[in-house]
């Protein structure tokens, strides 16, 4: 009965119930037998039928005291609720039910799991509390282990850890179960089952970017539907537009125009040539077409999509703008820029209730909190069209109308953050906001240029450059909520809405000029407590403490008093979807540009960062194109300025935080130059990574504490397997003997988890991976039994404080990761650095064991000599080059490792710091002396400084 109510199989289950009455049961039996039925009516949306039944029940399963048809009772409760959507309701019945049916002892499961499978049902997919939801689902996983693995019950708790494993990011997990559900579901003959997980296995590798993995599931899905529903299924309609949707992804153009001419056949024959599903239908057919570059057949299509959507819906509607931007596309890909703004500007009239103006300089009237997100899409969509007419006709009255809706759109941008309040699941705001930050950038690098002495502009380019950056931080942490289990309290939301709206009470108070102490004290409290993207990622994410994003009041003075008072010299860039910006400092002032050759500017970096990886041995091309990289990310008088600096600052982005800087070479190679004779930018000046320059900027140096160190390895003598690294070894005794550092050679996870509170330097030589498709993903290896138990993701870190002075990172790739086009690497370096160490040193590739070595000897003597952090890594490195060997110059072999952080006040020993200390005294003891012999100098002097 229960399997039958399970798969909604009602036409099964009345009968069942209708001859099991016709026998001779117990009262107990018959009762529950009324239950199952209203579980049956609820399953079948007989709701009013089901809840007659339920309260008529009430009373006589009360007085009969039976503890599992009680919990049967609140069961088919729990569903009443669930069905009616009554979130909360359905939560505290099902508790309740889940309680009374553990005490009952019965040693029937069915109706348990049941409880619990409606319990996923409400976390997972209406809650998205992806946690307590992955909790409820292994618990019905335990409770499901003497079942067959092919049972319905099985199929189901697979396929909802699939689910949620998949929205929390773990890919590898999601897959292993969807896949065990489909075959269980195939087994038992559940095809809805088998339908559901083909396609969310679809969305899987859709979500990674793996569209050619994607695809397969995907015809499956189709073929299953076929079977359960014909081919005549309104349901395929969808299922052959997206598939033609991810076919024109990957480029396989014929498929893809096959599956969406079988959507237009299949939707004109079930809803017309009229119907608002055959509108959508030529919509993608339309952004087929354009694709493909057949603009005719595009523009035709977007055509018939507008007359369409103007007879269904009129003018003024959603659908109707959105039918204008894809004929505004359009017209961009043929440059016709005047007729895309024109389009656009309809889009604006269709979404909004009064504006009318075709003129593109005109914009609707809104105020910061009312835009919404249509409208919002649309008005970044003009943005672009503006900034591409500018590009063409290079007219100024198109760049300052450029520039006007972008200072606009850049405060709306920030007051949309209140649409999160309700749903955070409006992540697509994200999207829309890095594009118009990007246009800013356009703007105002542009303005730069036309005037270099308006400190003003660049100061603007240096806030959106910022801004930019944030925004992406910040759009993957809210995405990181589901990934990782980590969701942001409801409460929070709650009390920053409250936050709110007593502040905005308090408006008219402060206006009138009433300050009386209790509501100034109010108003200060709530000001504290006050909304904003970046408390909420603190709040779950101590690591983000760096960040204030959004609110940052850094200002390019105070970096450029900064960097003056370093001798440093500073780059820091940002790879957009349309181009990459840099701002640079020379030691004198700040530069703002977009470099050219975009495509072969991404070409180049990938062709070195190759080379090196492959310690390729074709000197010439390496030559030609680390030297044309450094021509084109600085330029001449900036690479001749380093000379007379004494540090570096470089802040890459996008593919750049794959490419070690070090390595370029700032000198033309002469014919017949081998690695150890080219002039890299490592023999110009030290350099130091960052990840933002609120780094820089905000960060005091620290006192770095050398006495203190522990290294943590994967090495066991005799061993032969590849866990054992005897790399790692020669490592952590250069840590031992140099260092005086605290060594654990076979480390496991909790040695890690025990020490992150400790000071001074944490060496991890440990197996790692990079994972390049999840955002948390990567992991350093550990010695265990179990995967679970031996790997270190991290994730674990972004809510966890690491104290460690110096974290060096020299497993393999801890410094790549899932790399984001405009904001970086998601790497295990950058989790150490956003939990709060201060500096790291990470790895970008498998390095030369017998380089690393070496390097790594160095770095600790150097170190041990009082020798700032990222001196001692650029001196070791350094040593290689110089040693006049082709082979250990070869940048391949030193150039992996790189040094994030901060200068610190000093490296020392504590006995030279106590003699320091000790002279300081002693002088300023004298010196008060010599002034108190001596009063009329010192009034002197004092009158001076006045």
């Amino acid at each position: 009965m229960d399997s039958l109510i399970f798969t909604l199989n009602q036409e099964k289950a009345y009968p069942i119930i209708k001859n099991l009455r016709k026998q001779r049961l117990s009262h107990e039996a018959g009762l529950l037998l009324d239950v199952y039925e209203a579980r049956t009516h609820f399953h079948n949306r007989e709701l009013e039928k089901g809840l007659k039944m339920l309260r008529t029940l009430k009373e006589p399963v009360e007085r009969k005291g039976d503890a599992y048809l009680k919990g049967n009772w609140l069961l088919a409760k729990g569903i009443y609720h669930f069905r009616e959507r009554e979130n909360d309701s359905t939560l505290l019945v099902l508790d309740k039910a889940i309680e009374t049916l553990e005490k009952s002892n019965v040693g029937r499961n069915d109706p348990l799991v049941f409880a619990f499978h409606t319990l996923v049902l409400t976390k997972h997919w209406r809650l998205a509390s992806e946690a307590s939801a992955l909790a409820a689902a292994l618990r019905m996983d335990e409770l499901l282990s003497p079942y067959s693995p092919s049972s319905i019950y099985r199929a189901d708790v697979w396929y909802s850890l699939g689910s949620i494993y998949n929205s929390r990011g773990d890919i590898e997990k999601a897959k292993t179960y969807i896949s065990q559900a489909v075959v269980a579901a195939k087994a038992t003959g559940w095809e809805s089952l088998v339908n559901n997980g083909m396609v969310v296995m679809g969305n899987i590798f859709y979500s990674v970017s793996q569209y050619s993995e994607a695809i397969p599931f995907y015809l499956q899905a189709i073929s299953a539907e076929i079977r359960m529903n014909g081919v005549n299924s309104h349901a395929l309609v969808d299922q052959y537009v997206n598939c033609g949707f991810v076919y024109a992804l990957v480029q396989e153009y014929d498929d893809s125009y096959s599956m969406l001419m079988k959507a237009k056949k299949l939707v004109t024959k079930l809803d017309g040539v009229e119907s608002e599903p055959y509108s959508r239908v030529i919509y993608n057919l339309a952004d087929y077409f354009r694709r493909t570059e057949n603009f005719d057949s595009s523009m035709y299509y977007y055509r018939e999509n507008l007359r369409i959507r103007k007879q269904i819906f009129g003018v003024r509607h959603l659908q109707v703008g959105w039918a204008h931007i894809g004929l505004a596309s359009v017209c961009r890909d043929l440059h016709l820029y005047d007729s895309a703004l024109v389009n656009v500007q309809k889009a604006i009239i269709s979404n909004h209730p009064t504006f009318n103006s075709l003129n593109p300089a005109d914009n609707p009237p809104f105020t910061n909190g009312d835009i919404s997100n249509s409208m919002f899409h649309i008005l970044s969509w003009k943005l672009k069209h503006l900034v591409s007419k500018w590009q063409n006709d290079r007219s100024e009255s198109t760049l300052f109308s450029a520039m006007d809706l972008y200072m606009a759109l850049e405060d709306a941008s920030f007051a949309r953050r209140q649409h999160l309040d309700s749903d955070i699941s409006k992540l697509y705001m994200f999207e829309d906001m890095r594009d118009i930050f990007e246009a800013g950038l356009e703007i105002f690098s542009t303005l730069h240029m036309m005037n270099p002495d308006d400190e003003m502009v660049l100061n603007r380019f240096y806030k959106i450059l910022q801004k930019s950056k944030s925004v992406l931080l910040i759009e993957q942490a809210y995405k990181s909520e589901q990934r990782i289990g980590r969701s942001i309290p409801r409460e929070l939301w709650q009390l920053n809405q409250e936050t709110r709206t007593k502040l905005s009470r308090l408006e008219d108070v402060e206006q009138s000029k009433i300050f009386s102490d209790s509501v100034a004290t109010l108003r200060l409290q709530l000001s504290r407590r006050q909304d904003s993207i970046s408390t909420v990622v603190k709040s779950n994410y101590p690591g983000y403490y760096y960040l204030n994003a959004f609110n940052s009041e850094d200002n390019i003075l105070d970096l450029k008093s900064r960097l003056n008072y370093q001798k440093a010299a500073f780059v820091e860039f940002y790879w957009g979807n349309n181009g990459v910006y840099s701002l640079y400092f020379d030691g004198q002032k700040f530069s703002a540009k977009k470099l050219e050759s975009f495509e072969l500017l991404e070409e180049r970096v990938l062709s070195v960062i190759s080379m090196l990886q492959a310690i390729s041995r074709d000197k010439d091309q390496f030559g030609e194109h680390s030297y044309w990289l450094a021509l084109h990310l600085f330029d001449e008088s900036f690479l001749s300025s380093l000379k007379q600096c004494q540090l570096l600052y470089v802040i890459p982005n996008g593919i750049l935080t794959s490419l070690p800087f070090e390595s370029l070479i700032t000198e033309k190679p002469k014919g017949g130059d081998d690695y150890e004779n080219f002039k890299y930018l490592i023999l110009r000046t030290p350099t130091i990574y960052s990840y933002t320059s609120h780094f820089v900027l905000n960060n005091e140096p620290q006192d770095f504490n050398t006495t203190k160190g522990l290294g943590l390895g994967s090495y066991v003598e005799g061993l032969s397997t590849s866990y054992n690294l005897p790399g790692s070894k020669r490592e952590l005794d250069e840590l031992r003997h140099i260092m005086k550092g605290k060594v654990v050679y076979t480390a496991r996870k909790s040695d890690l988890l025990d020490n992150l509170d400790q000071k001074g330097i944490l060496h991890l030589a440990v197996h790692g991976g990079a994972d390049t498709t999840n955002f948390f993903g990567s992991y350093l290896q550990f010695f265990g039994e179990h995967l679970d138990n031996s790997r270190f993701y991290s994730y674990e870190l972004y809510d966890k404080r690491v104290a460690a002075d110096l974290v060096v990172l020299s497993s393999c790739e801890s410094g790549s990761g899932k790399t984001l086009s405009s904001e970086g690497a998601f790497s295990l370096g950058r989790a150490f650095k956003y939990s709060g160490a201060n500096m790291v040193i990470q790895s970008l590739w498998k390095a030369d064991d017998e380089a690393t070595g070496s390097i790594m000897n160095a770095f600790y003597r150097e170190l041990n000599d009082n020798c700032q952090p990222y001196l001692a890594l650029h001196l070791a490195k350094k040593q290689l080059i110089l040693a006049g060997d082709s082979k250990t110059a070869h940048p391949g072999r030193w150039a992996a490792l790189l040094f994030y952080g901060e200068p610190t006040i000093h490296a020392h020993n504590y006995s030279s710091l106590f003699v320091a200390a000790l002279l300081t005294a002693v002088s300023g003891i004298v010196l008060i002396w010599i002034l108190r012999r001596r009063p009329n100098q010192r009034n002197m002097v004092f009158r001076h400084i006045r």
